[in-house]
């Protein structure tokens, strides 16, 4: 019989992904992953393979921990009207997030950034979380209202699909540094975007 695995993997995965969520998939050698999961040579090779396959396990990691946590917020009626569900996720971010938080920024939108032009597993992989964000905001946007009127499903996913892009953006510019200013300007331009129309509403 081999010898027993002396080490979990799902710590050594949740170690990879904080090394690449900090430098990026290209800074992150093999001699500092190595050192940041706590593991050999032998067993990293033998448990995942090579350093594409761990940051595919760091990105379903992510997927599984934070974006499917933040779809099932978003498609809670419990946790209040959509706008308010999404609106809550922004403020949580940028406004009761702290500097540091901000600063490194979300795992998704660095590895878009970093990665997914130059793999197309990466890409299919990342494409798919955002679909996810997508759909789940246009979920929460469809919301029925008081006088029984929905947001049409065109309507409510073109505004998902600029929302969700406001955020990322976001997200990105967040690295640089953002004041509390644009962080107030930003909200208020999602507010509006958020806003139902008349003309954009139908019978439930």
């Amino acid at each position: 019989m081999g010898r027993p695995r002396e080490f979990d993997t799902d710590i050594a995965i949740e170690r990879a992904m904080t090394l690449f969520w900090d430098v990026g998939y290209e800074e992150a050698s093999m001699a500092n992953l190595l050192n940041t999961m706590e593991i050999t040579k032998g067993s990293f090779y033998k448990a995942f393979g090579d350093k594409r396959s761990v940051y595919l396990d760091a990105i379903d990691k992510y997927d599984a921990e934070v974006v499917n946590l933040a779809v099932t917020y978003l498609q809670d009626p419990g946790n209040g009207t959509g706008y308010e569900r999404i609106l809550f996720l922004f403020d949580k971010t940028f406004i009761n997030g702290t500097e540091e938080e901000r600063r490194r920024g979300c795992f998704l939108c660095n590895a878009m950034v970093d990665q997914a032009a130059h793999n197309q597993v990466i890409q299919a992989r990342l494409n798919a979380m955002a679909k996810k964000i997508e759909d789940a905001v246009t979920k929460a946007l469809r919301d029925p209202n008081e006088d029984g009127t929905t947001l049409t499903e065109k309507e409510a996913r073109k505004r998902a699909r600029a929302s969700h892009a406001l955020f990322i953006g976001m997200r990105v510019l967040g690295r640089l540094g953002i004041t509390e200013e644009e962080v107030k300007d930003t909200r208020e331009q999602l507010k509006q975007l958020l806003c139902r129309k008349p003309a954009s509403f139908k019978q439930a």
